[in-house]
Order: structure tokens, then sequence, then C-alpha cells
């Protein structure tokens, strides 16, 4: 892989120990994925770990690379813009999650550690909920794969998926292009052709935890789609990354790649060809609804995290209402937007009925206690809270998921 004489003085250590293992990391990484270069980034989003229950799950020699990287950033300036997620923690709701006060000083430590750095740190996985949104064409080190997704097929933006090498691409403001970025690697290989109205995000969930399932790592493009909104595109995302590990899509005349099937093809025959019509739609939902029997003692919703409109469905339903003793509702949503939703009224009419907003963390990282039979609309949340914590799982969309926590039972 060729430097530029700039990026060699950095491996070199001429700016510094920190940016010289940062380089050392991306060089290593290009190399592995055969990049001829480096290329200046505009924009990273990154992960910084502390503590929790979560961080306990990660393989040990991954935790401590991530320990040692926060610690070597300290005091050193990212290069670009750069939006953090956690995974971990609620520092408002500790004593609530039943999360050990020494966890919940190292996230502390983070913030203030990563907020002197230069880390916007939003502790989200929805940096375009909280300002970051890039532009078409706009070259990224994002971490997160449903975010992944969202800025590479809906914005145009240009992102492989990072993991810790994010950090260092932040602070060097240098990656290795390869994969999404490049112009070959974002034409579409699988074709799905859908013959169903998709009216509830639940269903375009459904829509993305099939084709993840059969598309794997291959890119595939849409027929047969409205333009999402925000809300859809986001369960969309969330369950092709999910049961797929592909970090791109297109839908034939709505994402910015994709004016038709031949652009989005790039004028080749696709690989595979499949129809997801009503019988594969309840096929995928039925796969999430595997219970044995309809008392349920959570509903988790915001995976990924809620938009504001997501909360203030929650709050316009639940108002004046009481959740049933050992019934708990968990909307999860950015801080940022979590503020908002105080002052407008939401989280008060929300946690009036006995319900919870929460923010910073994952969803996972405090499902620990959260029960053992969950009602979500979330087919990224009901896949892993199964997989992981071994919930039970029913997959509804957002209002019927409320109303069944409302009764205790599903619907």
């Amino acid at each position: 892989m060729e430097l530029s004489p700039e990026q060699l003085a950095i491996l070199q250590g001429n700016q510094g120990p920190v940016k010289a293992m940062m380089m050392h990391q991306l060089v290593q990484l290009g190399q592995a994925m055969e990049a001829k270069r480096l290329v200046p980034i505009s924009n990273a989003h990154a992960i910084l770990t502390g503590g929790g229950k979560l961080l306990s799950m990660l393989p040990e020699d991954a935790a401590a690379k991530q320990a040692l990287q926060m610690d070597m950033v300290a005091g050193t300036r990212v290069a670009v813009k750069t939006t953090v997620q956690s995974g971990t923690v609620d520092l408002e709701q500790i004593d609530y999650l039943g999360i050990p006060e020494e966890a919940a000083t190292v996230e502390r430590k983070l913030l203030h550690e990563g907020s002197q750095s230069g880390f916007e740190v939003t502790w989200t996985c929805t940096p375009y909920l909280v300002g970051n949104v890039p532009s078409q064409g706009e070259v990224l080190a994002w971490t997160e794969s449903s975010a992944v997704l969202y800025a590479n097929s809906m914005l145009g933006a240009r992102t492989n998926r990072n993991g810790i090498s994010a950090i260092a691409a932040a602070v060097t403001g240098w990656v290795p292009e390869y994969g999404m970025l490049l112009d070959g690697c974002r034409k579409a290989q699988i074709l799905v052709e859908v013959t169903v109205p998709l009216v509830d995000e639940m269903h375009w969930g459904a829509l993305g935890y099939f084709t993840g399932d059969r598309a794997g790592l291959k890119v595939p493009v849409f027929t047969g789609l409205p333009s999402p909104t925000l809300e859809q595109v986001k369960q969309l995302c969330a369950a092709l990354a999910t049961s797929g590990g592909m970090s791109m899509f297109h839908i034939v005349g709505v994402t910015p790649e994709a004016p038709d099937l031949e652009a989005a093809l790039g004028n080749h025959e696709p690989l595979a060809q499949y129809t997801f019509g009503s019988q594969e739609l309840q096929e995928t939902i039925d796969r999430m609804r595997q219970v044995s029997g309809k008392d349920i003692d959570h509903a988790v919703l915001g995976c990924p995290h809620a938009t504001l409109y997501e909360v203030e469905r929650a709050a316009r339903l639940l108002r004046g209402k009481r959740l049933p003793s050992g019934v708990k509702v968990w909307i999860w949503t950015p801080f940022a937007l979590k503020e908002v939703a105080c002052r407008l009224g939401y989280v008060d009419a929300i946690e009036g009925a006995g319900g919870k907003v929460l923010s910073d963390s994952c969803p996972l990282a405090g499902l620990f206690s959260g029960g053992t039979r969950m009602v979500t609309n979330s087919f990224k949340m009901a896949h892993y809270s199964r997989a992981m914590l071994g919930n039970e799982v029913y997959i509804a969309d957002w209002r019927s998921c409320l109303e069944a926590a409302l009764e205790g039972r599903l619907p």
C-alpha cells in the first residue's frame, strides 16, 4: 500500500505516539483488505465502550484493545467531526437498571475525556438523528452496522463497516480505500421484488430480515417500494444488518444511486432474484413469534434508538393510563431527543404510566433485568434478545406492543 509523505511521517511518529499507533492500525487494515492507498475522511462515528454489562460480553482481547485505545486517545484531538456511541450505561438510570457504580464511573470518565478530545459524545447508534447527516459522496469512517447501511444507502455517503478502526480514522483523518468506498463494490448483486404493501415499520424490518438472510454480504436492490419514512428505513437497515452482513442496499427510484434498476445493478444481471410477497412477509413475522404463553413482562421499543415522533406516539397512547404490575415498557432514544421529549411532556406521560424512557446505551445492555417474555417492533432486538439473553420474543407493530403491555398479554 502506497503512503503519502504526510502519512508516512505520521506512521514514523512525527506527530506523536498516539497517531503513529493509529496509523499503524490503519495500514495493517489496508494491507489485509488489499487497499492501494489511504484516503481522507470528513466524518467519523465510533464506539467508546467503558464499562457495564455489555463490555463483559466482549472477547477479552477486544475489550482490552478498546480500553487501551481510549487511554491513548485521551489528550489527543480528533481530526474530523466524530460522533460517538456507547452501549453500556444510562448514566441517569444506573440504580434502576442495576448498573454497578464502578461501570458508571468509567462511563463518566469516557464522557469527559472523549469530549476533551473533540468527540461529540452523543451516545447513540443513530447519529443521523442528532445532527450527523453527511452528504452524498462524503467519505466516512462509521461503525454501527445499521448506521453504515443508512449512510451508504439513503444518504449516498461512503463508508465501510468500521470497528475500533473508526477511532484510528477519526484521530488521523485517513482510512484505507476498499469496499464501499469504491464504485464497483456499491452495485447491487441481489434483486428483491416486493409485491406486498408494507404498512408499518415492523413490515420493513421483516423485509430486511428476509433479505439479509438470503443476500449475506451481497448488496440487494429492491423494486416495488415507495419512499420510506425515517422510522421505516431505520427498521429496514437494522434488520438487514442483523440477518445479513452487507453495508448497502438500493431502492429503485428512491435511493441516490438507484434512479433505475440498470443503474443500481451496474448494467449486470443479478446473481439471484427473490420475491417478497404476503406469504414471505407472514412467514418472516412468524419466525419471531415463537412463545410458550400469552403473558408478557416487558416491551422494548427504540432499537435502533427511537425518533422524537416515535416517543410522541408512545406518549399519546400511554398518557393517563397505567401499566399492570410486573410489566415494563422501555423506550430507548438519544439523550438529545430525550431532553426535547422532556420539554414537550412526552417523558412525563410515558413514565406517568409506569414506563421508562432510557438513553446513552444499547437496549441489549439493559435487558439483563428486563424479563423473560418480550414484545418489540424491532427484528434486531427480537433476534439478539432471543439469541443472547434467552428471551421469548413476539414481534408486533409499535401500537400493538404498547397495547399488549397495557394488557400484560400478547395481542
